[in-house]
């Protein structure tokens, strides 16, 4: 209801998956997945990576997944710490930062759903038992943007945190979300299955956005997250 899809139950093995995968990841070079022979993707949390993820697991045998309706609860091949990958294209994508962020509180706060209690820590430990009601975003925004990246959930961190992880490595390619069906058709060509249906992570716009957010919390957004703006404006002026 109210743009989200109804909620069905998960297989019991979804969340053994995730965790697997996690435990993966810590062996691994951070946030990357690999796509093909020649390409990784560097997952960066609510800038498509759902979709970029179902797109993977359609399109390759992983050693153990949910299926695309599942991307968050698979165990995807990642590079190993002392794997070498300068011969590898690493590919992301980002969006517009306020945009993305109100995806996130969408989601986190259920908003549409049944639950109109919802709570959320946008905390990592130790504060995670830190919680906030829907209707107190505008105190939640002022305390995060105060914190260090260290503390908070990696799903408001800007998405300059992830990328300048692999700043340094000319072998990196950054693109607008827009263009991720362009670029993953080139790299999967015949592998490429495009979902059917949304994923049940895309949520409704018109329950949250910009327009409900008061000037003074968006222009602490925008300072909190400069760098993401910065790096969409360098996309536009070289296309």
């Amino acid at each position: 209801m109210f743009g989200y899809k109804k909620l069905t139950r998960r297989p019991p093995n979804v969340f053994f998956t995730k965790v697997i995968d996690n435990i993966n990841s810590s062996f691994s070079k951070r946030n990357l997945i690999y796509i093909t022979d020649g390409y990784l993707y560097l997952d960066i949390p609510k800038s498509a990576s759902s979709f970029i993820k179902s797109l993977i697991i359609s399109s390759q045998k992983l050693s153990l997944d949910c299926g695309p309706k599942y991307p968050h609860s698979a165990v995807f091949e990642r590079p190993r710490i002392y794997n070498e990958i300068s011969d590898f294209k690493i590919i992301s994508f980002v969006r517009d930062p306020i945009d993305r962020f109100c995806s996130v509180v969408r989601e986190k706060f259920k908003l549409g759903s049944s639950d109109n209690n919802c709570k959320w820590s946008p905390y990592r430990y130790p504060l995670k038992f830190n919680t906030y009601y829907f209707n107190d975003i505008e105190n939640m925004i002022d305390k995060i943007v105060k914190l260090p990246y260290s503390i908070i959930d990696k799903h408001l961190l800007p998405q300059s945190y992830f990328i300048d992880l692999y700043l340094s490595k000319k072998n990196l390619y950054i693109y607008e979300t827009s263009e991720i069906k362009n670029k993953m058709s080139k790299i999967l060509t015949e592998k490429v299955v495009w979902p059917s249906t949304t994923i049940s992570l895309k949520t409704d716009k018109s329950l949250f956005n910009k327009d409900n957010l008061s000037q003074e919390s968006l222009q602490k957004l925008r300072k909190f997250y400069k760098n993401d703006f910065n790096y969409l404006a360098n996309l536009k002026n070289n296309t």
